[in-house]
């Protein structure tokens, strides 16, 4: 699936800018990426698949950026939180598939939040998860799905950008 915080994050720029950045579940890098070209101070790409953050660098290459401007970590961040949290804003993507995860993930959200974090998601609401969330997230963006993505996504139409708060 796409994950359109990268659209937004390049809609947005102002948002990042001068930030620490860190892209959840990053897949390709390419909200890592728009971070970067959005002038983010810092940027930590994280996802627990080590392929992932290969084709991150493939991805840099392509568009010009020096892949050692993007930290990479491999391990599950959600559960090593420590005292010490040098991001001003978390990015996750396409997250919210598993209902485990997505337990996790709010457990977590909610403690990053009450420290100030600015948290945005990017999901195309495949089930009901985020449903739960109602009050605490604000829709920020809706983009359209491309054609092909709708027939592998079983007809969905659009993805969304939301701030959790």
């Amino acid at each position: 699936m796409i994950n359109f915080n990268f659209r937004f994050i390049l809609d947005n720029s102002d948002l990042i800018k001068n930030k620490n950045v860190l892209d959840i579940g990053s897949g390709c890098g390419a909200s890592s990426i728009a971070s970067i070209m959005s002038k983010a101070s810092f940027v930590t790409a994280n996802d627990i698949n080590r392929e992932a953050m290969v084709i991150l660098d493939m991805n840099c290459k392509l568009n010009f950026i020096d892949s050692d401007a993007i930290k990479k970590v491999t391990s599950n961040l959600i559960n090593a939180h420590t005292e010490y949290f040098p991001y001003d804003i978390v990015l996750i993507g396409d997250m919210f598939y598993d209902e485990s995860i997505a337990k996790e993930l709010i457990g977590w959200m909610d403690k990053l939040s009450k420290e100030g974090k600015e948290i945005y998601l990017g999901d195309p609401q495949r089930n009901d998860i985020l449903s739960s969330l109602d009050g605490r997230l604000s829709i920020k963006a809706t983009y359209n799905l491309p054609e092909n993505v709708r027939k592998e996504n079983n007809g969905l139409m659009t993805t969304k950008v939301w701030k959790f708060e």
